[in-house]
Parts: structure tokens; C-alpha cells; sequence
């Protein structure tokens, strides 16, 4: 469940249903968990046809620098949409219960399907310097890792990194 307070000005010139409405948009109070709540600012661009609403958002999810697209094809008439997000954190506390990870999180889905259970599929790539653990000793340094996703299952692909002085790799 995403909640939070979405704040839009749009405005165009020309006919409605054939040019694209543009301005910028605002959401605080920014909460999916199991995320730390945020808000995020950007663009939005919006065209609307009788047969089609097409949305396209270019923001930043603060603090720091954490952009992302979002771009939704919803047919008016049909129960399909289609969709692509992307996007990455250069800030992970803000997707982590503790602080003081230090990487970048890259994403990217693709949306299709129904409009009451659409089908997600994407990659989540990660790579950072430090990534702690509350209560322990070590915190991995030098890691990368990829992990695909669809609808609800993950698949961690690879995951490297250093604890203490060891090398770790895993997959599964």
C-alpha cells in the first residue's frame, strides 16, 4: 500500500485531448512500506485521448539525489495498463530501517496486465562502499549485487562483497 498527499499544476495550450499537458508535482509524506517515509518533487507531462490517459513523471525522491521515471499507458475503456519505472537511490538509508549505508541502488520494471492485479518484472542492481548491520561487528564493504523480480518473487542473480576479511558471493 503506497500512501501519501499528491500535489500537481498542470497546463497546456491547444485542444486537450491531443496536447500534453506539462507541470511540476509535489507527494509528501511518501510512505511504502517497509521504506522510510519521504517525499519527492518533479515534471509531470499528461495526454489524455478518448481512448487513452498517458502520464509520464521525471522526479527526485528526497533527501539527496534519487531520481526516478515513471511512464503509465491506461487505456480508457479496457482493463489493461502498461507501464515502465526507473530509477535510482544515491541515498539507501532512505530505503533501509537503519542508517549509514553508503552505494547506489539502480531499478528498473516494466507494468502490463490487468488494471486490478497488474504483473510487475524488473532488476534492482546494487553497488556501495559500506552496507552495515545493527548489532554486528562487520558491515559488507565493496559489494554489488543484482537481483531480478517478478510480481512477488525475487531472484538474487549475484551478490559479492567483503565482511571482516573475507570474501562473500552468493546466489540464489
Amino acid at each position: 500500500e503506497i500512501q501519501g498527499k499528491l500535489f500537481f499544476h498542470l497546463k497546456g495550450s491547444g485542444d486537450f485531448g491531443s496536447d500534453t499537458a506539462v507541470g511540476p508535482f509535489s507527494i509528501q509524506d511518501l510512505c511504502l512500506k517497509p521504506f522510510q517515509k519521504t517525499e519527492a518533487r518533479g515534471e509531470a507531462k499528461m495526454s489524455f485521448t478518448p481512448e487513452r490517459l498517458d502520464l509520464i513523471l521525471d522526479g527526485n525522491f528526497l533527501p539527496g539525489e534519487n531520481q526516478f521515471s515513471v511512464s503509465l499507458g491506461i487505456p480508457i475503456l479496457e482493463e489493461t495498463l502498461e507501464g515502465k519505472i526507473s530509477g535510482s537511490f544515491t541515498n539507501p538509508d532512505l530505503l533501509l530501517p537503519w542508517t549509514g549505508a553508503k552505494g547506489e541502488v539502480r531499478y528498473l520494471a516494466d507494468l502490463n496486465g490487468s488494471k486490478r492485479s497488474p504483473q510487475i518484472r524488473g532488476a534492482i542492481d546494487v553497488l556501495g562502499s559500506v552496507l552495515p548491520f545493527p548489532q554486528f561487528a562487520y558491515a559488507f564493504r565493496d559489494f554489488s549485487g543484482l537481483v531480478f523480480f517478478e510480481n512477488g518473487d525475487f531472484s538474487i542473480r549475484s551478490f559479492q562483497g567483503k565482511l571482516g576479511e573475507g570474501n562473500v558471493q552468493g546466489s540464489g
